[in-house]
């Protein structure tokens, strides 16, 4: 019964974004749908797009960004957190946006490397590496360097 709900909510929202062109209460229906069930690409993606149409990128980042923290799969976590990393790229929050693409490549570190999109590279020029960042050398890796 929920999945047909929910299939049924979706298209409510596509239908009413689509053809009556009525963002707004597109984006009432489909804000539940994408907190609860993030890791549907296609859900994800139409809920940008009307946040997008609405101007409300911001709010759809916090919202990917906390049903972010409740996704578990690696493959999905890494797609919610290049969506979140887009919209805030976007809205020109720099420094979210690079913690976000951080995300990304963190998921899974020995997976395969993965283009970023145009700008990324801006954004590690505009904003310094922090030294939180940098792994700092204890005492005993010094000394244990000195030995070799």
């Amino acid at each position: 019964m929920r999945f047909r709900r929910r299939v049924r909510n979706r298209r409510l929202a596509e239908l009413r974004y689509r053809e009556l062109g009525d963002p707004a209460s597109a984006h009432e229906i489909i804000e539940p749908l994408v907190a609860k069930n993030a890791a549907d690409d296609d859900l994800r993606q139409l809920y940008i797009e009307i946040a997008g149409a609405l101007g409300t990128q911001m709010v759809a980042a916090e919202t990917l960004e906390r049903a972010l923290r409740d996704t578990l799969a690696n493959d999905v976590r890494e797609r919610i957190a290049f969506d979140v990393a887009t919209l805030y790229l976007q809205e020109g929050e720099l420094k979210q946006a690079r913690s976000a693409f951080v995300e990304v490549l963190l998921v899974d570190a020995r997976g395969p490397v993965r283009l970023l999109p145009r700008g990324v590279c801006s954004i590690s020029r505009a904003i310094p590496a922090t030294p939180s960042c940098h792994r700092r050398r204890s005492r005993d890796d010094r000394q244990s360097r000195a030995r070799r």
